[in-house]
């Protein structure tokens, strides 16, 4: 008996992409599936569009939920997701035809918890930039699969899970997180005993102007600072991780929030003083690395320990 597969596309504000997502399912080869739409309390025509589609093909199920972001969304589709495997869709972005018909042969013949694939950027209608996973010869866990990884992916869109192995060790989206698929696949990977990846790119990510408009706004930008908090804390927390990687990682968080620091102090961010010292108990208790490229940021390293304010005329300039 063939697998059935749960795709859960979360809907926020993406009404006029909505259509060639769900196309992109339809069009699917492998026909044991069902999509799962999660309407997340979205104020445009997500529902109108998403009704039709329900008309289109008895495969397609609709949820109506109350505004909670991202992680409550996927959530909410995990709960409802009657099939043995979820797969993970934006509401903008769109699955190769032969998707599923290829990852079920890998399930059959490798007998895995995850599969992870290659995937491609649209931008402006154009598809470009091939990123590919790191190809392991053969099945490995999920401690194996990060530490070896020269790079490891942690969209979650780019996996197709087993949805037994989510239900067992109660794993879930963080709610009120951005980078919420980090928390979700370092905290999954340490119960996975086989995954495997493929060099086919079988996903299409699209970059729009929403997420670029977004990326400048100062609450969404705080927001991504506190994340981070909560990431490096995540990581930290972690036995079953090789200390080298935490620390790499970990790292590579600070580096960001620094980056951010400087945003939050270009805008003149009130909360700025507040999430500057919980970035210092952060760099003191966990032994961070501040970010050195120049003899400039050699000086602010200096500043920003010892005084808050030289520090931060430093970053505005």
């Amino acid at each position: 008996m063939n697998p059935l597969i749960s795709v859960i596309v979360p809907c926020y504000n993406q009404a006029q992409y909505l259509d060639e997502c769900l196309q992109s399912v339809l069009n699917q080869t492998y026909t044991d599936w069902e999509c799962i739409i999660v309407n997340d309390g979205s104020p445009d025509h997500t529902e109108e569009v998403a009704k039709k589609w329900l008309e289109k093909d008895n495969r397609f199920r609709y949820i109506y939920k109350e505004n909670g972001g991202l992680s409550s969304a996927r959530n909410a589709g995990i709960r409802e997701a009657k099939g043995e495997w979820i797969q993970f869709l934006d509401s903008d972005d769109k699955i190769n035809t032969i998707s599923f018909e290829l990852l079920t042969k890998i399930i059959a013949e490798k007998k895995v918890e995850i599969i992870g694939f290659s995937y491609l950027v649209n931008e402006n209608n154009k598809l470009s930039k091939d990123i590919t996973l790191t190809i392991f010869d053969n099945v490995v866990n999920g401690k194996t699969y990060i530490e070896k990884s020269f790079f490891f992916l942690t969209m979650a869109c780019v996996y197709l899970y087993s949805k037994k192995l989510l239900i067992e060790n109660n794993i879930k989206f963080k709610e009120g997180l951005i980078h919420e698929d980090d928390y979700f696949n370092f905290s999954l990977f340490k119960h996975v005993k086989s995954i495997i990846n493929i060099e086919t790119p079988l996903y299409y990510y699209t970059k729009n102007s929403n997420s670029l408009t977004l990326s400048k706004n100062i609450d969404h930008i705080e927001k991504r600072i506190s994340s981070y908090f909560i990431l490096i804390r995540l990581l930290f927390s972690l036995d079953y991780l090789d200390q080298n990687f935490i620390f790499r990682k970990s790292n590579a968080y600070f580096r960001n929030i620094i980056i951010l620091l400087k945003i939050t102090a270009e805008n003149n961010s009130q909360n700025l003083i507040f999430l500057l010292k919980k970035t210092i108990y952060l760099k003191k208790k966990y032994n961070l690395k501040y970010p050195i490229f120049s003899f400039k940021d050699l000086i602010k390293s200096f500043f920003f320990i010892f005084s808050t304010k030289i520090y931060i005329n430093l970053i505005k300039n």
